[in-house]
């Protein structure tokens, strides 16, 4: 299941660029992002977070996206989905 829900992010993040807990939950079905997040790190990933204010001032939330360098991982095929 979690190698089922990592593509689906690596995926996401390739069409949309970005993702956060919510979208993951609502889009995806997953979650917990950041253990998604985490394991991927651990498979070489830098997948960087960027900190966002709510739109409502009452606190932060993350957004993930991916580095260059694992867009050229995804693209020399180092990573099978």
């Amino acid at each position: 299941m979690t190698g089922e829900q990592k593509r689906k992010i690596l995926k996401h993040l390739i069409y949309n660029g970005e993702l956060s807990s919510l979208e993951a939950m609502t889009k995806l079905g997953i979650g917990r992002l950041a253990s998604r997040v985490s394991e991927l790190r651990k498979e070489g990933f830098d997948l960087p977070m960027e900190r966002r204010k709510k739109a409502d001032g009452s606190g932060w939330y993350g957004v993930y996206s991916l580095s260059a360098n694992d867009l050229d991982k995804i693209a020399n095929g180092d990573y099978r989905f």
